[in-house]
């Protein structure tokens, strides 16, 4: 599909072909190999999970399996292509969820908070169902 939507060919890569056939060995045929078929003259995107590449076109990123096998492939394409884009503040966010509370009880603690640690911000993110609960975080 990805090949089509670019009016690119099908080729078998074949430095996928050697990493696929690294993971599976014998098992990589007959279907597994299948996957080593990307357009042509796209880039490889490393998998570190299963050795089985994704690939890039363009400034489009193909990843094959689950979120956990996407997530290392996606920081490697932020920080191989997209470099420039990565915010370069170090920072934290952390939140935690109170329940039967309603933000007008938290406003004087969230001010105060935030005159005391003028570089952090607050949210609160109120939410009713099933029960008043309120999200209260700090980002900074």
């Amino acid at each position: 599909a990805a090949a089509k939507a670019f009016n690119l060919q099908l080729k078998r890569n074949h430095e996928a072909v050697e990493l696929i056939e690294e993971q599976f060995g014998e098992g990589a045929y007959p279907k597994r190999i299948l996957m080593a078929d990307i357009p042509q003259d796209a880039l490889l995107i490393p998998n570190k999970i299963n050795k089985i590449p994704g690939f890039k076109i363009k400034n489009h990123h193909f990843l094959p399996g689950f979120p956990e096998m996407a997530w290392p492939m996606v920081e490697w394409v932020l920080n191989r292509h997209y470099q420039g884009l990565l915010n370069k503040n170090d920072f934290a966010e952390a939140s935690i969820w109170i329940n039967d509370v309603s933000e007008s009880k938290l406003i004087d603690l969230m001010n105060e908070i935030v005159k005391k640690y003028p570089k952090i911000k607050l949210f609160s993110l109120p939410k009713l169902n099933p029960i008043k609960t309120i999200e209260l975080g700090v980002k900074g």
